[in-house]
């Protein structure tokens, strides 16, 4: 793998100036490339887009298709579970199909798979009691489900083709001296490869005040291979978790965690550590201060798209509010889109208008060809239910325009 690499961050003009959490010195530049967008409240309308983007919106529990080209609007139809605020809708690696999950009203879950661009939603019933979510897609026809309320570490299969269920039985054990499994919390449950060859999860330890010595709240991620008996690779990290997310080739996955140090620190800050990690356990960190949650894979597996995140730097004067450091204002944000081959990266500073900010509840959303990534704002006052904006950036061009007024983005498929 290509080593880390240090950057800089431009400033609100897009003038270059040095990060304040840079990597080691010691590790070589990367070349670094510069945009300052400025959003336009404008349609985008680049002809080269192309393919259909799912949408949340207006109302919390209406979904739709957008096609780019026809710019045809489609609400998925049936569809009662609202999965921008709680399960999460997946998209296959060949960004074919779509996946998500519904709790019907007795109990059990729905499984709905939509195919042929969307034209066709097939609804799968899973007869077992429990709440299922969708974890992530294994590879272009099996969808990996898991029970929110179980324990037991196991991950389901579905067949996206007849909806048949088969079930992988975790190689990890449930409980170590490290702490049990973090099964459902912040969404981590046991993410496997495209190949089935090597499985990541996380365990938590959770602050203990009354025991000597303190321990202070953390995550120990773990990577197995399924046939062997001990994690390969293992991290140790402080506060909130993220979700490890896998490349399409299953050979590298990607994880943020915030640094673990013996201090009592703000749980669930937004500057973690960017770390690709391969099966051979070779770990390279690609940024300092990411947004937690806050990244993706390009659909190829070639880049890496990243939220500059906050870095806390401490306590107010109350001692009750943490204080947090950052190179942008809350109505500004950075894009940075690593290139895994030549150590490059991209930065793109971004202001929004008034009284907006990014919606980084979401990582950013990759066209299935790499070349835009779609992501979305909310009100500074939204609680989930106020105004929003879905926006599209040209990588290439290095400019962004509005792609749906009234909308969340969820997903990009073919």
């Amino acid at each position: 793998m290509p080593p880390a690499f240090t950057h800089t961050v431009p400033g609100p003009t897009g003038t270059p100036r040095p990060s304040a959490t840079p990597t080691p010195a010691a590790t070589p530049t990367s070349t670094v490339k510069y945009f300052s967008v400025e959003p336009e409240a404008r349609q985008m309308k680049s002809a080269d887009m192309a393919g259909k983007v799912v949408l949340t919106g207006p109302g919390r529990h209406r979904h739709f298709l957008y096609d780019l080209q026809s710019r045809e609007m489609t609400e998925l139809p049936d569809i009662r579970v609202d999965f921008t605020y709680t399960d999460p809708l997946e998209i296959s690696p060949d960004r074919s199909a779509f996946a998500y999950t519904e709790i019907t009203s007795q109990g059990t879950t729905r499984v709905y798979v939509g195919t042929d661009g969307g034209k066709s939603l097939a609804p799968y019933l899973i007869p077992n009691e429990g709440r299922y979510v969708v974890v992530s897609w294994l590879d272009d026809d099996s969808i990996a489900l898991a029970d929110a309320r179980a324990t037991d570490g196991v991950i389901w299969v579905m067949s996206r083709t007849d909806g048949t269920l088969s079930q992988f039985t975790p190689p990890f054990p449930l409980v170590t001296d490290d702490g049990p499994l973090d099964w459902g919390g912040a969404y981590i449950y046991a993410y496997y490869n495209r190949v089935r060859s090597h499985v990541a999860t996380a365990r938590f330890i959770d602050n203990q005040v009354d025991v000597e010595p303190f321990v202070p709240m953390r995550f120990t991620y773990e990577l197995w291979d399924v046939a062997g008996s001990q994690p390969v690779w293992t991290a140790v990290g402080g506060g909130g978790s993220s979700i490890p997310a896998w490349d399409s080739t299953g050979n590298h996955l990607l994880v943020a965690y915030i640094p673990y140090r013996e201090v009592v620190e703000f749980g669930t800050g937004g500057c973690s550590e960017l770390h690709v990690v391969s099966t051979e356990a070779e770990d390279r960190m690609l940024d300092p201060c990411t947004w937690q949650g806050g990244y993706s894979w390009s659909p190829d597996g070639s880049h890496v798209a990243a939220w500059e995140g906050w870095r806390f730097t401490g306590w107010s004067l109350s001692g009750t509010l943490p204080v947090w450091e950052t190179d942008t204002t809350d109505r500004e944000a950075r894009l940075r889109v690593f290139d895994l081959a030549d150590n490059s990266v991209a930065e793109y500073f971004l202001r929004f208008p008034e009284h907006m900010l990014l919606d980084r509840s979401q990582p950013p959303t990759w066209s299935p060809e790499g070349r835009f990534v779609a992501f979305s704002e909310s009100s500074v006052s939204d609680e989930g239910s106020g105004p929003r904006r879905s926006w599209v950036i040209d990588l290439e061009a290095g400019e962004a325009g509005l792609l749906m007024s009234g909308t969340r983005v969820e997903g990009w498929i073919r």
